[in-house]
């Protein structure tokens, strides 16, 4: 990269900032111009069509590079057709005997944190054009450009298709506890039906939602410790994320929140109803007031049962009923141990348990991929960029 010379932005293409036509000039009927106002309007590489402008302010062309200019900065889409943009995005136009649109879009996104820094704004971080025009990329020839563009897009698509297939393992898994135990709602093969907190462990604490906020203050919080297992954990999947601890002293005073293998965690607030299951190995700890734990009766239901069971289509929907709050939604610990669940054979759970963990093999081979493929990614992104 470095025979290759370094330019300002601003001089190898027009930057065109969005402005916002008036409301009454775009509706979602398609009339006029696809309208996009910012980064909730982007997909994966192009935008998506959700609102349409038919007097529009300021125009952006095919092939433009559409980058968020407003809350947040930096994320690029690439347009598909002329559009409409509105203040909180800028339309990149490189000319086109110099710069090609594809590079310009990976070097766009190879800067994005570093643009986002450009930010500036106490409520909304914004970027201006002048801020913009500054930026310093590399420009090799046009042929080498599009060389550039050309293998950076082989790898994208790879990486998009190994995506695709770890969607599909997870959707056959959720099409396996269908065919082996039914609809759980509707319950077509007639199973015994129980409520949650039927089905808990009998010792004291089975069933237990998070402490009290003032149990739990910041400044109670230590560098290590006993853990603090909150809705990072179980929104992200990992049970290693995260670095909240507390003492031993806090931890035996709270010992009642603690958790152990195979209990369930349940997120009760915003992002609610997402499940995560305590592995073999974990590190000791105790769950946080966003938080509740189950500890089932191993001799009657199968933890990785009761996920799927609470995770499905049907059951979601009835917890969204269920569910309350103003600006979030909201559950509690009274919601989900009045939950009626159908109970297979204990044998046949067993059974669905193992066909899972093949799955699970398979899918942990294809994301072990994933990750090889996104570290080359960023590699060639490095090497080609800085």
């Amino acid at each position: 990269m470095s025979k290759w010379k370094m330019v300002r932005l601003g001089d190898v293409c027009e930057i065109i900032m969005g402005q916002s036509p008036s409301s009454e000039t775009y509706n979602d009927t398609g009339e006029g111009l696809p309208f996009y106002q910012g980064k909730t309007d982007f997909g994966e590489c192009y935008p998506i069509v959700r609102m349409y402008c038919k007097r529009p302010q300021k125009t952006a062309q095919k092939n433009n590079i559409l980058m968020s200019v407003r809350a947040p900065v930096g994320p690029v889409n690439i347009a598909t057709e002329k559009c409409c943009i509105g203040r909180g995005l800028s339309a990149l136009f490189p000319h086109i005997n110099i710069l090609d649109y594809k590079y310009l879009f990976y070097f766009c996104r190879s800067k994005e944190k570093e643009i986002e820094k450009l930010g500036t704004g106490s409520t909304f971080k914004a970027i201006c054009r002048k801020e913009l025009e500054s930026l310093i990329l590399p420009l090799p020839p046009l042929d080498e450009q599009k060389r550039i563009a050309d293998v950076l897009d082989k790898a994208s698509e790879l990486i998009k298709k190994r995506k695709e297939q770890i969607r599909l393992m997870d959707e056959l898994a959720k099409s396996l506890f269908i065919e082996m135990f039914g609809d759980p709602v509707e319950n077509p093969m007639g199973w015994d039906i129980y409520l949650i907190k039927d089905l808990a462990n009998p010792e004291k604490n089975s069933i237990k939602a998070g402490p009290f906020g003032s149990s739990l203050k910041k400044e109670f919080y230590v560098t290590q410790g006993y853990k603090i297992y909150g809705q990072e954990q179980v929104i992200s999947g990992d049970i290693d994320f995260g670095d909240y601890y507390i003492s031993e002293d806090k931890y035996l005073e709270l010992k009642s929140y603690s958790i152990k293998e195979n209990d369930v965690l349940i997120s009760l607030v915003g992002t609610y109803g997402k499940l995560l299951i305590i592995p073999h190995i974990f590190r000791l700890g105790i769950i946080n007031p966003r938080l509740m734990k189950i500890s089932f009766d191993l001799k009657r239901i199968m933890p990785i049962y009761f996920k799927f069971f609470f995770e499905s289509d049907s059951a979601k929907k009835s917890l969204m009923e269920k569910s309350h709050g103003g600006t979030m939604d909201i559950l509690n610990v009274g919601i989900i141990k009045m939950i009626n669940i159908p109970l297979p054979p204990l044998s046949l759970q067993n059974e669905f348990a193992d066909r899972i963990e093949a799955i699970e093999k398979q899918k942990a081979l294809l994301q072990d991929g994933l990750a090889k493929m996104e570290t080359a990614y960023k590699a060639l992104m490095q090497e080609y960029f800085g």
